[in-house]
């Protein structure tokens, strides 16, 4: 179920009333909204420096993964842990797109194919390095 539109939160302004008689009160009424407001689960960056900082926390996060997945796993873990944090990363921007208000479908779905993506190679990948360390 869908969450309220944009246009829930919309209303329309009125003719300009001349200035010589006050206005009608049914000009200021504001029409309630259609449900509870649903807020992002993430919120995006607003500025550069937000951005920078959340660039390179997933760049540090990235040559973990990948530093983890080559020492436990070799070729085959390494790029296991660069496409499972990936995955992750991916599947967590998939959910913070389609909580928003309004939800960004295109986004969050281009997100969620990439995720399923990732995981699905990472695990592969996950699985030829433990079998043949086994």
């Amino acid at each position: 179920m869908p969450g309220p539109s944009l246009s829930d939160y919309l209303v329309s302004t009125p003719e300009p009333q001349p200035a010589s008689g006050p206005v009608a009160p049914e000009h200021l009424q504001v029409r309630p909204s259609a449900g509870p407001l649903v807020t992002p689960v993430a919120v995006a960056p607003t500025d550069a420096g937000m951005a920078r900082r959340n660039a390179g926390l997933t760049l540090i996060g990235a040559a973990l993964a990948t530093g983890a997945g080559a020492w436990f796993g070799g070729g085959f873990g390494a790029g296991a842990g660069l496409l499972l944090f990936g995955g992750m990363r991916n599947a967590l921007r998939a959910r913070s797109a389609w909580a928003s208000s309004p939800p960004n479908l295109a986004e969050g779905t281009r997100s969620a194919t990439l995720a399923l993506f990732g995981l699905g190679v990472g695990g592969y990948f996950g699985y030829r390095a433990y079998t043949r360390n086994s």
